[in-house]
C-alpha cells in the first residue's frame, strides 16, 4: 500500500550553500555596480573559464542582495546529477530560501522520469510568484546541466518567471538557453571573461590583500600582463611570490597564458607544487581529491594523514586550493576550486588502479559510518566494490522503502548484478515493494520469482512479506479472489499487529472487507490495534483511510467527510505523509465533498491534487477523480468536455487492464447520453457495457462486483427514461436496487429507487411516486447525499419535478442542490457537437474555451488577482482556479501569462483574413 512517510531525497546540503569568502577577498566594485544596475533583468550569465572569479563575484553579490532584503537561493550543480536529483535540488534550494513550493510537481517529475516537466514548471512558477519579495536563484557550475528535460524546464521557467524572480548562472560555456530572445527583450545581463579579468587597480588590491604591499608598480604591471587579469593565475602567483619573497615567480610564469590559460596553469601548478609544497601536502591533496566535499575527519580517514587538520588550516589561511562552504556545521566542509580539482585529478590518475579503489573504499566506509549514504554508495561504485554496495543496499532497504524512497532504492539496485542482489532476501522484498509502488509490474513479477526461489523463502517472516506483496498486487489489479487467498495465508502466520507486516495485513484486510460490503468489520479491523491500550507510537493512515472509504461507499457522507478530512490534514506537508498517500485520500475526499455538494471545495482540491492523483495511478482515486471531473463539466454546461473526460477515463482503464474502471466510465457515458435525451446512444453504450460486464455477472462482494452494479444502474436509468417503458423496465430497476442493497451501497440504492419513482409517475400514480421520492430524499438528507437528485439524468428530473412541488419545502430545497446541472442544451449547435463526438468515439474534437473561461481569462488579462476575478464574476476563488486549470489544459499553457499569449495567438489564427 502507499507509504506514509516523507520521502527523504539523498541531498548533500552543502550543495545548497555558497562558498565562504574571507575578508581578504577583493571586492569587484565595478562588476557589482553593473549587476546592481541590472538586477531587475530575468537572467544574469557569468561565462568564463575555471578560476575566472565567477563564483566569488556571485557570493559578493549575494551579500548585497541579502543586505537589501532580497531572497537568494543557491544550487551548486554537479556532473553526476540525474534529472530527478537536479530537480530536487532546485526545489529544495527555493524552499530553504523561504519560498513555498508545492512538491507534487516534483513528485510527478520523478515518477515520470523527467517527461512531466510541465507540472514541475507550474509548481516552480506559481511558488516563485507566491509573494512580492525579490528572489534570486543562483546556479553555480551550470555547465554540468546538459539534460534536455532540465534545460527545457529552465528555459521555460525563465520565460514564465513572474516579475521579481531572477536567475544568476555561473558557467564555463555559454548556456544553451534562449539568450537571443532575452537579449531582444533586454532581460539579459552577460559578463564574460573579458569583463571578469582583474584590472590593474584590482590586481593591486589583490596583491596587497595577500601581504605583498612591497611590490612595485612595475611588478604589479608584470603580474597583470602575465596573468591577463585571470584570478586563478593571480592567486597562484602571489602564493609563489610569498614563498620566494620576490616577484621572480611572476617573471617565470608562462607567457602562453593568453592562448591556453588552463593548460598553462596546470603546467605551472605541476612545477610550483613540487617546489613550494611539502611531499606530504601534495600527497594529502591528491588523495582527498576523490571526494567532492570533505572535512577534517574525512580527509584524515581517506588519506591516512594524521596532520589533515593542519593541512586544511594552512590551505584555507593561504586561500589556496580550497573553497570553504558556508554552513552551520561544527566541522567545516570544503570543496576544491574546480581548476585545482582538475589538476589534482590528473595527478590522481597516476596512482595505481588498486590504490585509487582503496581510497574510494575508505571514503565509502566513512560516509556510510556517518550517515551520508548517497555519497557512500557513489564511492562504493567508484571502487568497484560490489560486496560493499550490496551490503549497503541490504542494510538500508527497509529504511529507504519505509521512507518512500522507492525511486532511489530502485536506482541503487540497478547498479549491482541482479543475480547477486537476488541472494539478499530482504533487499529483494524491498525491491518488489518499490517496483509495485511504481507500477513496474513485469519487473515485480521477476523479483517475486527470485524471492520464491530463494532458500529462505519458506521462513515465516519472508513468507508473510511475500504474501502481503501478492495481496497488495492483487488489490491494485482488482483481483479480490487472489487478494483473499494471500490474506488468508498471511493471516495464518500471525505477524505482530504493530509490526510493519501486521499493519500492512490490517490495511489490506480492511480494504477487502470494505469492498465486500462488510463495513462494520472493516472499521473494527482498522481500530482493533488501539484496543489493547498501547500508546499510539505513530500515525498509520494506511489502515485508518479505509474507515473513511467504508463510510463513503456506505453512503454516510457526513462521517466520511469527518474521517477523510482528518486524514487529509495528516497528509499536509511536514506531517510525514508521502504524495502517494495524499493522492489516495484526495481521490476519496473529492467524491465525499462532491456528494456533500461542496462544489467549490471540490474544484480547489482537484486544482491542488489532480495531477498527483493521475500520476500515482491508484484505481479508486482515479475512479472518483475522473467521474467527479465529468460531473463538474456538466454542472458548468460543458457537456463535450464531460464526454472527453469520460472517454479518457475509459481508455485509462483499458490500458491498466481494469474492467471496473471501464464499466463506470461507460455507465456515466450512458447517463450523459440520457442527459442529452439521446436514447439511441444510451442504448448503444449500454450494449458495450454489457460486453464488458459479461464475464463478471456472477461476482458478489468483490471489487469486480461493481461491474454488474454499474451495468444495472445504467439499465435502470435507460428503462426509466425510455419513450415507452417495456414490461421489463420494473425488473431492471429491481435488479439495480438488489445489487446496490447487496453491496451495501446506499447511494446507488436510493438512485435506483428514484428511477422506480420515475416509472411510477409515468404510470399515472403521482401519490405513490411522491411517497417514493419522499422516502429517498429523507434518507439522502440523513446521509448527507446532497447531490442525489441533482445528478439524476435530466429526463428523470423533469418527470419527478411535479412531484417535488408537493413535498416538504426542506426536501425540495435539499433535492435542488447548490449547483444544478442544466436540463437542456444551451444551443442546438452544442447538442449536435456532443452527439457527433459520441457517434465517432474515440475521436477527439478540438478543445475550445467556454464563455465562462473566456470571461475569467479576460479579467486575468486585466491584471486582476484570482480573488478580484472571483468577486467580479460572483464566484469563489476555488472555482476561478478550476477554470484556470481548464484554460491551461485547453491552451497547453503553464501560467497566466502563457495562457494569455496563447489565447492571443489563437485569436489571431482564427481571425478572418483581410480582404
Amino acid at each position: 500500500m502507499p507509504d506514509v512517510h516523507d520521502p527523504q531525497q539523498p541531498l548533500i546540503r552543502t550543495r545548497l550553500a555558497p562558498p565562504r569568502i574571507g575578508s581578504a577577498s577583493v571586492e569587484r566594485r565595478a562588476l557589482l555596480e553593473r549587476l546592481e544596475g541590472s538586477r531587475t533583468r530575468k537572467l544574469c550569465a557569468l561565462v568564463g573559464p575555471a578560476g575566472a572569479g565567477k563564483t566569488s563575484l556571485l557570493v559578493q553579490w549575494r551579500r548585497r542582495l541579502l543586505d537589501g532584503g532580497a531572497r537568494v537561493a543557491w544550487f551548486n550543480a554537479g556532473p553526476d546529477d540525474d534529472d530527478a536529483l537536479t530537480a530536487t535540488y532546485l526545489v529544495e534550494s527555493l524552499r530553504q530560501s523561504g519560498l513555498d513550493i508545492d512538491t507534487d510537481g516534483l513528485h510527478l517529475f520523478q515518477r515520470s522520469g523527467g517527461s512531466a516537466w510541465q507540472h514541475l514548471l507550474a509548481a516552480l512558477v506559481n511558488g516563485a510568484g507566491s509573494d512580492d519579495r525579490e528572489t534570486y536563484l543562483v546556479i553555480d557550475n551550470f555547465q554540468f546541466l546538459t539534460s534536455f528535460p532540465i534545460l527545457q524546464l529552465i528555459n521555460r521557467w525563465i520565460a514564465l518567471a513572474p516579475h521579481g524572480f531572477h536567475f544568476a548562472l555561473a558557467t564555463r560555456v555559454s548556456p544553451p538557453l534562449a539568450l537571443l530572445q532575452l537579449r531582444a527583450e533586454d532581460q539579459l545581463v552577460e559578463i564574460d571573461f573579458g569583463q571578469l579579468r582583474f584590472d590593474r587597480a584590482e590586481t593591486r588590491r589583490f596583491v596587497d590583500s595577500r601581504g605583498l604591499q612591497g611590490l612595485t608598480a612595475d611588478d604589479v604591471d608584470q603580474l597583470q600582463r602575465t596573468t591577463d587579469g585571470w584570478a586563478a593565475g593571480l592567486q597562484l602567483l602571489t602564493f609563489s611570490m610569498r614563498k620566494e619573497t620576490g616577484a621572480g615567480a611572476a617573471r617565470r610564469y608562462p607567457d602562453a597564458m593568453s592562448t591556453n590559460r588552463t593548460q598553462a596553469l596546470h603546467d605551472y601548478l605541476e612545477q610550483t607544487s613540487l617546489d613550494l609544497l611539502q611531499p606530504d601536502e601534495i600527497d594529502f591533496l591528491t588523495r582527498i581529491s576523490i571526494c567532492r566535499r570533505f572535512n577534517r575527519a574525512l580527509g584524515e580517514a581517506v588519506s591516512g594523514d594524521v596532520h589533515a587538520a593542519a593541512h586544511l588550516h594552512k590551505f584555507e589561511s593561504e586561500n589556496l586550493f580550497l573553497l570553504p562552504i558556508d554552513t552551520d556545521d561544527d566541522e567545516p566542509w570544503y570543496r576544491f576550486h574546480p581548476l585545482f580539482a582538475g589538476f589534482l585529478s590528473k595527478r590522481r590518475r597516476r596512482l595505481l588502479a588498486d590504490e585509487q579503489a582503496a581510497l574510494h573504499q575508505r571514503a565509502a566506509r566513512w560516509f556510510a559510518a556517518n550517515g551520508f549514504y548517497g555519497e557512500a554508495f557513489f564511492h562504493g561504485g567508484e571502487a568497484g566494490d560490489t560486496t560493499f554496495l550490496i551490503e549497503l543496499i541490504d542494510r538500508r532497504a527497509r529504511r529507504m522503502t519505509n521512507d518512500g524512497q522507492y525511486r532511489e532504492y530502485m536506482r541503487w539496485c540497478e547498479k549491482v548484478p541482479s543475480a547477486l542482489l537476488a541472494r539478499r532476501i530482504n533487499a529483494s522484498l524491498c525491491l518488489a515493494l518499490s517496483q509495485l509502488s511504481y507500477g513496474r509490474l513485469r519487473e515485480f513479477a521477476r523479483t517475486v520469482a527470485d524471492i520464491e526461489a530463494h532458500p529462505q523463502a519458506s521462513a515465516p517472516e519472508v513468507r508473510t512479506d511475500l504474501l502481503l506483496l501478492k495481496a497488495y498486487a492483487a488489490t491494485r489489479a482488482d483481483d479480490t479472489a487472489e487478494q483473499r487467498l494471500a490474506l488468508a495465508a498471511a493471516g495464518a502466520l500471525a505477524p505482530p499487529p504493530e509490526s510493519p507486516a501486521g499493519l500492512m495485513l490490517a490495511s489490506i484486510r480492511a480494504h477487502e472487507l470494505v469492498y465486500s460490503g462488510r463495513y462494520d468489520e472493516a472499521r473494527a479491523v482498522a481500530r482493533e490495534r488501539f484496543l489493547a491500550g498501547e500508546p499510539r507510537r505513530q500515525f498509520v493512515p494506511l489502515v485508518d483511510c479505509w474507515i473513511g472509504l467504508s463510510y463513503l461507499l456506505e453512503g454516510d457522507i457526513g462521517r466520511a467527510l469527518d474521517q477523510l478530512q482528518l486524514l487529509m490534514n495528516s497528509a499536509r506537508p511536514n506531517t510525514g505523509a508521502t504524495p502517494d498517500f495524499s493522492a489516495v485520500i484526495s481521490g476519496y475526499l473529492v467524491e465525499a465533498l462532491y456528494q456533500a455538494d461542496r462544489i467549490d471545495d471540490v474544484r480547489a482540491l482537484l486544482d491542488d491534487h489532480l495531477d498527483l492523483i493521475l500520476a500515482a495511478g491508484y484505481p479508486d482515486a482515479l475512479l472518483y477523480s475522473y467521474r467527479v471531473r465529468a460531473r463538474l463539466e456538466v454542472i458548468d454546461g460543458d457537456h463535450l468536455s464531460a464526454l472527453k473526460v469520460l472517454q479518457d477515463f475509459e481508455e485509462r482503464g483499458q490500458r491498466m487492464g481494469l474492467p471496473r474502471l471501464v464499466a463506470w466510465s461507460l455507465r456515466d457515458q450512458v447517463g450523459l447520453a440520457l442527459e442529452m435525451s439521446d436514447d439511441g446512444h444510451a442504448q448503444g453504450l449500454c450494449h458495450r457495457l454489457e460486453l464488458v460486464a459479461a464475464p463478471w455477472m456472477d461476482e458478489r462482494q468483490t471489487l469486480r462486483s461493481e461491474i454488474p452494479l454499474a451495468l444495472a444502474l445504467a439499465r435502470a436509468d435507460c428503462a426509466a427514461t425510455a419513450m415507452a417503458p417495456g414490461p421489463t423496465a420494473a425488473a431492471l430497476v429491481d435488479e439495480a436496487t438488489a445489487r446496490a442493497r447487496n453491496a451495501g451501497r446506499r447511494g446507488a440504492e436510493l438512485h435506483a429507487q428514484l428511477a422506480r419513482a420515475c416509472l411510477v409517475q409515468r404510470g399515472g400514480d403521482p401519490s405513490s411516486a411522491g411517497s417514493l421520492v419522499t422516502a429517498q430524499l429523507q434518507s439522502a438528507r440523513l446521509l448527507g447525499l446532497r447531490r442525489l437528485f441533482a445528478d439524476l439524468p435530466a429526463p428523470i428530473r423533469r418527470t419527478l419535478n411535479p412531484v417535488l412541488g408537493t413535498l416538504d419545502p426542506a426536501l425540495t430545497g435539499f433535492a435542488g442542490g447548490t449547483a444544478q446541472p442544466p436540463t437542456s442544451w444551451d444551443s442546438d449547435a452544442e447538442a449536435v457537437e456532443v452527439h457527433a463526438a459520441v457517434a465517432t468515439w474515440p475521436t477527439r474534437g478540438e478543445k475550445i474555451l467556454t464563455l465562462r473561461e473566456r470571461e475569467v481569462l479576460g479579467l486575468i488579462g486585466q491584471a486582476l488577482s484570482i480573488k478580484s476575478v472571483a468577486r467580479e464574476l460572483a464566484l469563489s476563488p476555488g472555482t476561478v482556479k478550476w477554470h484556470l486549470r481548464n484554460i491551461y489544459g485547453k491552451l497547453g499553457a503553464y501560467s497566466k501569462e502563457d495562457a494569455l499569449a496563447k489565447a492571443r495567438e489563437r485569436a489571431g489564427q482564427d481571425a478572418p483574413a483581410p480582404e
